[in-house]
């Protein structure tokens, strides 16, 4: 038999690993807590289509965005939102995502233009992003010369009404977030779209 004395420190122990124990479950429980309420977008095109009307209506207007294709950049944690608005003006959404496999926008661009160039930053690099209309399916492929950094790439631009071409940069591109797009046709001619 346990004496008396020797009981105390058992049930001590036994307190403190309890304790322990439940300190532990709420830290887990408020921080899965935290990670679904951040990142709440399941990764399927009905749910990212809503969650970007929602982001697109957080101020006073109200716009009217049609998801057109979500690409997954590499294997990174970043996701790409290509989306229409009723006024014919493309943009995309960028998409992080969590430890539970849901998505959240973090920004949102878009723009008038033909074509769009976008720089974005993701956990495994640079990519740049070329969006666009197909202008009656002229444009045969594009050249990107990115603004204060000697990398100039070409990307193909796919038959469709609308396209969105991603190109993994190499490191050390100083600057990632503008550039200057040439349009050209299956005969290599430059097509000027103005």
């Amino acid at each position: 038999m346990i004496s008396i004395q020797m009981r105390k420190p058992i049930i001590v122990l036994f307190i403190l690993i309890i304790g322990i124990i439940l300190i532990g479950w709420a830290a887990k429980t408020i921080h899965t807590s935290n990670v679904e309420a951040k990142y709440s977008t399941p990764n399927n095109l009905k749910d990212i289509q809503q969650d970007l009307t929602n982001w697109q209506n957080r101020g006073d207007e109200e716009h009217n965005t049609t998801l057109i294709k979500v690409v997954h950049l590499g294997k990174s944690d970043t996701y790409i939102a290509f989306f229409n608005s009723e006024s014919d003006v493309l943009g995309i959404a960028t998409m992080k995502e969590g430890p539970n496999k849901k998505l959240r926008i973090v920004n949102s661009q878009y723009g008038d233009g033909i074509v769009k160039y976008y720089g974005v930053n993701t956990d495994k690099g640079s990519y740049g992003i070329v969006i666009g209309k197909s202008l009656d399916k002229q444009i045969h492929f594009i050249r990107v010369e990115l603004q204060n950094d000697p990398l100039k790439f070409t990307v193909q631009v796919p038959e469709d009404d609308y396209f969105i071409t991603v190109k993994k940069l190499p490191k050390g591109v100083s600057s990632k977030k503008f550039a200057d797009l040439y349009l050209f046709d299956k005969n290599n001619k430059e097509i000027n779209p103005n």
